[in-house]
C-alpha cells in the first residue's frame, strides 16, 4: 500500500513542482521586464569611472571631480542620493574599485605619477591610503580575492597576498607596453593590454609571472573594458579597436583558454559585466557619434538587446548586483536599473 500511494502520489508531487517553477519563473521575467533604467540628477560634478554594489541598496563610485582632485561616493539608497566620503588633493583620480562580502575593499588609481591605493574595511565608509613601492606607477586596474590583490597600469603589474602589506612586481611579457585590466583566481593572473605598441593582448600566468600564454585580439589601437570575474575560473573582457570593430572573450577555465563573440552594432565597448553563465549587460556606442547604451543577454552574449540609449555622452562603466545596475560615464551621466 505504501508503494502504491507513493507512486500515485509522484505526478501530483512533480505537477506540483512544475507549477511552483514555472510561477517562479514567471515572477522572475516579469521583475525582469519591469526593471528599466532612469537617469538620477545626482551626482553632479563629478566624472565617475568605476563603482561597485555593497549590496541591493548599498554602493560606492569612484572617479574625479571638475577640479581634478579624486573622489569616493557613497550611496546607501540605490544610488538616489550620494554623500562624498573621500576627496584627495589636485591632480589624483581613482579609476577602479573593488569591496569583498566581508566589506573589505579597494580603490586604485594616480596620484600625479605615482601609484594610489586606499582600502576600506567597512564597506566604504572610510578609507585609509596604503603604501607602495615606489617603481609602482600610476594604476589603471584592480583586481581582489580574499587577501590577495593585483594591480595594473602602464607597464606594471605588482602583487600583494597579505592585503596590500607587501608587494613584489610580477615580470610581464617583455613587448606588452601598457595594462589596462587584471584580472585573479586561485592559481592565475589575467593581464589585457596593448601589444608592441598598438595590437591587443590577453595573457595568463600560472606561474606568477615566469611564463605567460598569450591570446592576441584583432585589430589596431585596441581598448580593453575592464575585466571581471565570475566564480573562482570564469573571466570576460571587451574590446574594441580603431577598425570599428568590437568584441567581447570569455574565459571559463582561468584565463589558459579564450572564446570571442563578435558584437554586431556596436562601434565601442566599455564594459562588459556578467551576473552568471547567461545573464549579463554590455555598456558601448552604437555608432560614430558619442552616445551611451546598455544591452542585454540571456543567453551568455550570443544575442543582445538595447535596454537604454543616451546620446551625446561617451560610453560608461557598470556595476551590478543580481539585475540591479547602475551606469556611469566620465563626463558625469549616472543611470540606475532598479
Amino acid at each position: 500500500m505504501r508503494r502504491q500511494i507513493g507512486s500515485g502520489s509522484r505526478p501530483v508531487r512533480d505537477a506540483v513542482l512544475l507549477a511552483l517553477a514555472s510561477a517562479a519563473i514567471g515572477a522572475a521575467a516579469a521583475a525582469a521586464a519591469a526593471a528599466q533604467w532612469r537617469l538620477a540628477d545626482n551626482p553632479r560634478g563629478y566624472g565617475l569611472q568605476a563603482a561597485e554594489l555593497t549590496s541591493a541598496r548599498a554602493g560606492i563610485a569612484v572617479g574625479q571631480t571638475v577640479s581634478l582632485r579624486a573622489a569616493i561616493l557613497r550611496s546607501t539608497d540605490g544610488g538616489l542620493t550620494f554623500k562624498r566620503v573621500l576627496r584627495l588633493n589636485e591632480n589624483t583620480n581613482l579609476a577602479d574599485v573593488r569591496v569583498g562580502a566581508d566589506g573589505v575593499g579597494y580603490a586604485a588609481g594616480a596620484d600625479r605619477t605615482n601609484a594610489l591605493l586606499l582600502q576600506t574595511r567597512d564597506r566604504g565608509q572610510t578609507w585609509r591610503r596604503l603604501t607602495l613601492p615606489a617603481t609602482i606607477r600610476g594604476l589603471k586596474a584592480l583586481a581582489v580575492e580574499g587577501s590577495t590583490i593585483l594591480v595594473g597600469g602602464a607597464a606594471t603589474v605588482a602583487l600583494s597576498e597579505d592585503a596590500g602589506a607587501h608587494w613584489r612586481r610580477i615580470s610581464i611579457p617583455s613587448a606588452m607596453t601598457d595594462v589596462a585590466a587584471v584580472g585573479l583566481s586561485s592559481d592565475a593572473l589575467v593581464v589585457a593590454g596593448t601589444h608592441y605598441g598598438n595590437d591587443g593582448v590577453i595573457a595568463t600566468t600560472t606561474t606568477r609571472g615566469r611564463s605567460w600564454r598569450l591570446q592576441h585580439v584583432s585589430g589596431t589601437a585596441v581598448r580593453f573594458t575592464p575585466l571581471r570575474s565570475l566564480g573562482s575560473t570564469s573571466f570576460s573582457v571587451g574590446y574594441s579597436n580603431a577598425e570599428g570593430a568590437a568584441a567581447i572573450v570569455r574565459s571559463a577555465d582561468r584565463g589558459l583558454t579564450w572564446r570571442t563573440s563578435v558584437l554586431k552594432h556596436m562601434r565601442i565597448v566599455s564594459d562588459v559585466w556578467f551576473t552568471g553563465p547567461t545573464a549579463g549587460w554590455v555598456a558601448y556606442q552604437p555608432g560614430v557619434a558619442p552616445a551611451s547604451a546598455v544591452a542585454t543577454t540571456h543567453d551568455g552574449g550570443r544575442t543582445w538587446k538595447r535596454e537604454f540609449l543616451l546620446a551625446g555622452t561617451e560610453p560608461g562603466h557598470l556595476a551590478f548586483r543580481g539585475a540591479r545596475g547602475w551606469l556611469l560615464t566620465p563626463h558625469g551621466v549616472f543611470a540606475r536599473r532598479y
